[in-house]
């Protein structure tokens, strides 16, 4: 069941810890989350702070491990 949610610098974080969440209330065995931003196509060029606006990507599986 997908579903987008925004926080903006830190929305890894947060979709880590929903996918926590759900694992171990045992509604997932496992969630696949993953995160993009587009920044470049919204910086103006010629803005000096351009320079730290990026585009970027990547994706995690979260698994609940067993016991030893």
């Amino acid at each position: 069941m997908p579903w987008n949610l925004e926080s903006t610098c830190s929305s890894a974080l947060i979709a880590l810890q929903n996918a926590q969440a759900l694992i171990q209330t045992g509604i997932y065995r496992n969630v696949l989350v993953v995160v993009s931003h587009i920044g470049s196509n919204t910086v103006n060029e010629e803005d000096t702070l351009s320079w730290s606006m990026g585009d970027g990507a990547g994706a995690f599986v979260v698994d609940s491990l067993k016991p030893n």
